[in-house]
C-alpha cells in the first residue's frame, strides 16, 4: 500500500510532536540526561538525540509563530 501525501504529512507532524514533547518534558521535569534516559528506557545517546531534535523543532515552531 502506497502512502498518500496526507498520510506522510500526518506521520511527520506526529513525529515532530513526539520529539517536541520529549524536549519540553526534559526541560521541565529533569535535571540530567542520564535520569531522563533511565526513566524512558533508552540510552543517554538516544536521549540526547531526541532532546536535540525536539529542541530544534520547538525553536522552529515557536520562532515562526511570533
Amino acid at each position: 500500500m502506497k502512502a498518500t501525501n496526507k498520510q506522510i504529512q500526518v506521520a511527520v507532524d506526529n513525529a515532530g510532536a513526539f520529539f517536541q514533547e520529549r524536549y519540553l518534558e526534559y526541560i521541565n521535569d529533569y535535571l540530567t540526561i542520564s535520569v531522563f534516559a533511565l526513566d524512558k528506557g533508552i540510552t543517554e545517546k538516544q536521549a540526547s538525540q531526541q532532546i536535540e531534535i525536539g529542541r530544534k523543532i520547538h525553536n522552529q515552531l515557536t520562532s515562526t509563530n511570533i
